[in-house]
């Protein structure tokens, strides 16, 4: 996480901002949210789940969504559904600063935080916006150019206009079969998969608690993620174990996970706290977790009462040991 972002006072007044505050205030605090939000970075291209936006601006999901999608359609960002990924188009010059001379020691870095990014459909059109200014050598390959980015988003009714079409026009070429209900694979990026609608994403894919990681971008834990491995693991209270990872891995930067490595961690550190007798359960009670010590003992000590009528011998009390049932 960066300990600080730069913001320059056009922001208010040139021709973006005017667009922006065209919009509406929550769109504006949206935009002013990407370009100093926790997970952002100084070449403006991360990783930003639309969940984060809403847990994290306080804005409700359907109006972190709509935000969003506006500020795509007037070119102030790019959201790619596919990877979840944000590139806010101008970003790198505002948090960098004037353009670099060759020999500035941050232009390798600009490089290399470049480099590492995943494949994402507008790394060319990072390169051709930006190698000049930050002197960029090495061309991402393998990364499709994006397809009309000046272009405006279609709306949402738009969107859902052309899906009814699609669907009336695989109608009429008669009855589908199992096979056409599978979701097709994205092969390219067109105006349609840029901006995530709210009917993407359940209700359960919302993040109930994020896992930071090695890079310092969250990892989300969706109900649906609890909820399975609380059937997996039921000796444990899975959601407290999670807060405990979370603590943890805040705790040991030096020790955080990878993205692909952050599920096995997780399941790691269940499966230990379900060996070893769950969380916060004595051993001893695994088997019985509604198990209340203090009333087993009045049990055993009522059972014992109970005996003792069987046990007069001439007015005389036979008093056997107390049973080693009782506990401490």
């Amino acid at each position: 996480m960066r300990d600080y972002a730069k913001l320059s006072p056009r922001f208010w007044i040139d021709e973006t901002g005017k667009k922006i505050r065209n919009l509406g205030t929550q769109a504006q605090l949206i935009a002013l949210y990407l370009v100093s939000c926790p997970h952002a970075t100084m070449l403006g291209v991360y990783y930003l789940p639309i969940p984060f936006i809403a847990h994290e601006t306080g804005i409700p999901f359907e109006g972190a969504s709509k935000g969003l999608q506006s500020l795509c359609e007037i070119g102030f960002c790019h959201y790619d559904k596919v990877s979840e990924y944000i590139w806010v188009y101008e970003m790198a010059l505002l948090q960098v600063g004037e353009p670099l001379k060759p020999n500035d020691n941050r232009v390798k870095s600009i490089q290399q935080a470049y480099e590492n990014l995943p494949e994402l459909p507008f790394l060319k059109d990072f390169y051709k916006k930006y190698h000049a200014v930050f002197h960029l050598e090495k061309l991402r390959e393998n990364s499709s150019p994006l397809e009309g980015a000046s272009k405006p988003l279609p709306s949402q009714e738009q969107e859902q206009e052309q899906e009814q079409e699609q669907e009336k026009e695989q109608d009429i070429g008669g009855a589908r079969s199992p096979s056409d209900h599978l979701p097709e694979t994205v092969t390219s990026t067109t105006p349609q998969t840029v901006c995530k609608t709210v009917s993407d994403i359940s209700e359960s894919a919302k993040p109930i608690i994020t896992i930071t990681l090695n890079d310092k971008t969250e990892f989300p834990i969706s109900q649906q993620h609890i909820d399975e491995w609380q059937l997996l693991y039921p000796a444990v209270d899975v959601l407290q174990a999670l807060r405990n990872i979370r603590a943890w891995n805040l705790a040991n930067p030096n020790r955080r996970k990878t993205r692909s490595g952050i599920l096995r961690h997780i399941v790691a550190w269940l499966a230990k706290e379900q060996n070893q007798g769950g969380s916060g359960r004595e051993k001893n009670f695994v088997s019985h977790p509604a198990h209340d010590v203090n009333g087993h003992n009045l049990e055993v000590v009522q059972r014992w009462l109970n005996k003792q009528e069987n046990n007069i011998v001439e007015g005389e009390v036979v008093i056997p040991a107390l049973s080693q049932e009782v506990q401490t």
